[in-house]
């Protein structure tokens, strides 16, 4: 995985997620790398709808964010 990812847990406690790490690596993948780094994570994502100057929804956007678990 990046090393910004590791970083950004580290200093901010969450960061990005790429979407195509995600659909290369998989979300159990992900989560277990992260845990044999020292990091217990969970995986948000949020989906936003982008809309055309008509109001018709074009397309889903997906960010993902990796939080430390509390």
């Amino acid at each position: 995985m990046e090393n910004y990812i590791y970083r950004n847990l580290k200093v901010y406690g969450n960061t990005y997620l790429d979407n195509k790490l995600y659909k290369k690596m998989g979300q159990k993948r992900i989560l277990d790398d992260l845990k044999k780094h020292g990091f217990e994570c969970e995986i948000k994502i949020f989906k936003s709808p982008i809309i055309d100057p008509s109001k018709k929804i074009i397309n889903i956007e997906k960010d993902l964010i990796i939080e430390l678990r509390k």
